[in-house]
Protein backbone atom coordinates (compact mmCIF):
# COMPACT_ATOMS: atom_id res chain seq x y z
CA UNK A 1 0.00 0.00 0.00
CA UNK A 2 1.20 3.49 -0.70
CA UNK A 3 1.23 6.07 2.00
CA UNK A 4 2.93 9.20 3.10
CA UNK A 5 4.86 9.41 6.09
CA UNK A 6 3.90 13.08 7.94
CA UNK A 7 5.89 12.87 10.88
CA UNK A 8 8.34 10.79 12.65
CA UNK A 9 7.28 11.02 16.61
CA UNK A 10 9.09 9.06 18.52
CA UNK A 11 12.79 8.66 17.00
CA UNK A 12 14.19 5.94 19.21
CA UNK A 13 11.18 3.66 18.51
CA UNK A 14 10.30 4.73 14.77
CA UNK A 15 6.95 5.59 15.75
CA UNK A 16 5.57 7.41 12.68
CA UNK A 17 2.57 9.32 11.91
CA UNK A 18 1.00 8.60 8.00
CA UNK A 19 -2.06 9.11 5.60
CA UNK A 20 -3.11 6.39 3.34
CA UNK A 21 -5.98 5.62 1.10
CA UNK A 22 -7.38 4.52 4.66
CA UNK A 23 -6.81 7.08 6.48
CA UNK A 24 -4.65 8.98 8.93
CA UNK A 25 -2.65 6.40 12.02
CA UNK A 26 0.33 6.18 13.51
CA UNK A 27 2.75 2.26 13.48
CA UNK A 28 6.06 1.35 14.23
CA UNK A 29 8.68 1.53 11.40
CA UNK A 30 10.09 -1.28 11.02
CA UNK A 31 13.35 -0.49 7.87
CA UNK A 32 16.44 -0.66 9.03
CA UNK A 33 16.38 3.49 9.22
CA UNK A 34 12.68 5.91 8.96
CA UNK A 35 12.82 7.89 5.80
CA UNK A 36 11.88 11.67 5.49
CA UNK A 37 8.43 12.28 5.11
CA UNK A 38 7.07 11.60 1.89
CA UNK A 39 5.62 8.71 0.32
CA UNK A 40 6.85 5.13 0.49
CA UNK A 41 5.58 1.76 -0.56
CA UNK A 42 4.64 -0.95 2.52
CA UNK A 43 2.67 -3.44 3.58
CA UNK A 44 0.57 -3.64 7.20
CA UNK A 45 1.05 -6.30 9.91
CA UNK A 46 -0.60 -6.65 13.36
CA UNK A 47 1.64 -7.91 16.08
CA UNK A 48 0.06 -10.34 18.79
CA UNK A 49 -3.06 -11.57 18.72
CA UNK A 50 -6.45 -9.56 18.27
CA UNK A 51 -8.08 -9.68 21.63
CA UNK A 52 -11.33 -8.91 20.54
CA UNK A 53 -13.27 -7.74 16.89
CA UNK A 54 -16.97 -6.88 15.81
CA UNK A 55 -19.08 -7.06 13.02
CA UNK A 56 -19.03 -3.83 11.58
CA UNK A 57 -20.21 -1.25 8.62
CA UNK A 58 -18.63 1.31 6.28
CA UNK A 59 -15.70 1.45 4.04
CA UNK A 60 -12.07 -0.15 5.09
CA UNK A 61 -10.23 2.04 7.65
CA UNK A 62 -7.16 2.46 9.65
CA UNK A 63 -6.99 5.52 12.14
CA UNK A 64 -5.89 6.42 15.30
CA UNK A 65 -3.88 9.10 16.86
CA UNK A 66 -0.43 8.34 18.18
CA UNK A 67 -1.38 10.37 21.70
CA UNK A 68 -4.22 7.71 22.26
CA UNK A 69 -1.94 4.80 21.64
CA UNK A 70 -4.69 3.22 19.68
CA UNK A 71 -5.01 1.96 15.87
CA UNK A 72 -8.71 1.46 14.67
CA UNK A 73 -8.68 -1.37 12.02
CA UNK A 74 -11.92 -2.17 9.83
CA UNK A 75 -11.81 -4.29 6.84
CA UNK A 76 -13.49 -7.05 4.81
CA UNK A 77 -13.06 -10.36 6.12
CA UNK A 78 -11.47 -12.20 3.49
CA UNK A 79 -10.93 -15.79 5.09
CA UNK A 80 -10.42 -17.59 8.54
CA UNK A 81 -8.14 -20.82 8.90
CA UNK A 82 -8.61 -23.47 11.51
CA UNK A 83 -5.27 -22.17 13.12
CA UNK A 84 -7.10 -18.83 14.26
CA UNK A 85 -5.22 -17.05 10.89
CA UNK A 86 -7.71 -14.44 8.65
CA UNK A 87 -6.89 -12.81 5.75
CA UNK A 88 -8.26 -9.06 6.03
CA UNK A 89 -8.71 -6.87 3.04
CA UNK A 90 -7.47 -3.32 3.96
CA UNK A 91 -8.45 -1.72 0.35
CA UNK A 92 -6.21 -3.42 -2.67
CA UNK A 93 -3.93 -5.30 0.31
CA UNK A 94 -5.13 -8.68 2.20
CA UNK A 95 -3.29 -8.68 5.95
CA UNK A 96 -2.99 -11.68 7.97
CA UNK A 97 -4.13 -11.51 11.40
CA UNK A 98 -4.39 -13.68 14.18
CA UNK A 99 -7.73 -13.60 15.67
CA UNK A 100 -9.80 -14.31 19.01
CA UNK A 101 -11.72 -17.90 19.55
CA UNK A 102 -14.90 -17.64 17.86
CA UNK A 103 -13.94 -15.98 14.77
CA UNK A 104 -15.17 -18.71 12.56
CA UNK A 105 -18.45 -17.26 13.21
CA UNK A 106 -18.00 -14.24 11.22
CA UNK A 107 -19.09 -14.90 8.00
CA UNK A 108 -16.48 -14.56 5.18
CA UNK A 109 -17.27 -11.32 2.72
CA UNK A 110 -18.59 -10.12 5.87
CA UNK A 111 -16.97 -6.29 7.31
CA UNK A 112 -14.76 -6.37 11.01
CA UNK A 113 -13.18 -4.10 12.84
CA UNK A 114 -11.02 -4.09 15.70
CA UNK A 115 -8.61 -1.69 17.80
CA UNK A 116 -4.90 -2.54 18.77
CA UNK A 117 -2.32 -1.15 20.54
CA UNK A 118 0.20 -0.74 17.23
CA UNK A 119 0.18 -1.58 13.84
CA UNK A 120 3.60 -2.44 12.03
CA UNK A 121 4.80 -0.59 8.55
CA UNK A 122 7.53 -2.70 6.29
CA UNK A 123 8.82 -0.91 3.69
CA UNK A 124 9.63 -2.69 0.15
CA UNK A 125 10.67 -1.40 -3.11
CA UNK A 126 8.16 -1.90 -5.80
Amino acid sequence: MEIKLEEVVDEPLQCVVFTCPLGAAWGVWRGREVPGVGSCAVEFDIPGEVGVWSKAEGPATISGEYQEGLVLVRGQLESVDEDGVAGLRLGSDVILVDVPSGAEEFPVGGTVEFTIGQIDIYPYVV
